[in-house]
């Protein structure tokens, strides 16, 4: 996918649902998918520590699917949400998350966004000390 930059003025929609052997590892081409408004790559091989800050260049994202991939084992970044504010529909199930530095599961800037549809289905959260689910939503 790290070809797909070559489409940034006009690109809207990558879907690459369910298609294990497409790898993408830190996928720094985001930062350059500002057209982009639909971003489907659940059941992939895209790689990283948790959900990596290149998010927050795709500024026009409606809707985003990364469940089941590799986005998975580290900190859910408050970067990577920065400038999604038309962010409605989120999907990153059945991946596990670790706090970040600060200590919190789901950062600020994910919080503030207008998120109509959120799933988080199978999610694992690794903290210090035990956490569930409604808690962490309702802070």
């Amino acid at each position: 996918p790290n070809e797909v930059v070559l489409l940034q003025d006009s690109l809207e929609t990558i879907d690459v649902y369910n298609n294990y052997y497409l790898w993408s590892w830190e996928p720094k081409w985001m930062l350059k998918m500002k057209q982009l408004k639909y971003l489907y790559f659940r059941e992939t091989s895209f790689d990283s520590i948790g959900v990596p800050s290149y998010l927050s260049g795709c500024t026009n994202l409606l809707e985003i699917d990364f469940s089941s991939t590799y986005w998975s084992d580290g900190p859910i970044r408050d970067e990577a949400f920065r400038g999604l504010d038309q962010l409605y529909y989120l999907s990153m199930g059945s991946n596990i998350y670790h706090a970040n530095e600060d200590g919190n599961i789901l950062p600020d800037s994910l919080k503030a966004l207008p998120i109509e549809t959120l799933r988080f289905q199978d999610v694992k959260f690794v903290a210090s000390e035990e956490i569930k689910v409604d808690d962490i939503l309702s802070s």
